[in-house]
């Protein structure tokens, strides 16, 4: 019979203190991964776990705590490769606005926002109308959001608890280079992808060079 892994999240340690409460009959073994900020537990069964999934769901609710069920392969070996989001994921600020903020602009970018976040615009037309924002913008300004960029606790955890299994972390972004790059070496992430401004005369133009890196280019 395939063997099963459950995988408890919680952004409150507390929270997990009791983990126990999930170790049904059949459970091979527990581990967990602790900061000061977060906690995972990772179970894992020497049976299937899919008819136990919705009390496991109910439970973890109880304790505030995110559920991941990983299937097939996942299931029982580590993963070679793990791909964040950046922007309010491994970071707690989002880029746009930190660059908007610096161009005098946060009103304009965040009305553009809560056009994409209605559904009126999709992700590249948001994008070319925020960068748009940041014409004029002299380069200094890139290194002063960098700067400001708030690491999400626990990231740098993450990706030396993954190289420990072997595995590679990669973060793809629909945010900018000039920050991506820098947020990726002082982490330790293995390789990173997002969208790059261009500069003209230490200057932004308000356009972005290349493809763009959207939801679909982050599932490739």
């Amino acid at each position: 019979m395939m063997s099963s892994r459950v995988i408890l999240v919680s952004d409150d340690r507390s929270s997990l203190r009791s983990p126990g409460t999930l170790l049904w009959p059949g459970s091979a073994c527990m581990r967990g991964i602790h900061t000061s900020d977060w906690a995972a537990h990772i179970f894992e069964y020497a049976m299937s776990f899919e008819g136990n999934m919705t009390q496991v769901r109910e439970l973890a609710a109880q304790t505030g705590a995110g559920v991941l069920h990983p299937h097939g392969a996942l299931a029982v070996e580590p993963p070679g490769l793990i791909v964040c989001d950046v922007d309010s994921t491994v970071t707690r600020t989002e880029a746009i606005d930190l660059l908007a903020e610096c161009a005098g602009k946060a009103e304009e970018v965040s009305e553009v926002t809560a056009r994409a976040m209605a559904g009126t615009l999709d992700f590249a037309e948001s994008l070319h109308e925020r960068v748009k924002c940041l014409e004029g913008l002299h380069v200094g300004a890139l290194e002063e959001a960098r700067k400001a960029t708030v690491v999400a606790p626990g990231a740098t955890e993450l990706v030396a608890a993954a190289h420990e299994v072997g595995a590679a972390v990669g973060l793809v972004s629909g945010g900018f280079t000039a920050l991506v790059d820098p947020l990726a070496a002082e982490i330790g992430a293995d390789f990173s992808a997002s969208n790059e401004l261009e500069i003209v005369d230490d200057h932004l133009t308000g356009r972005v060079v290349g493809n763009i890196v959207d939801r679909a280019a982050k599932a490739t």
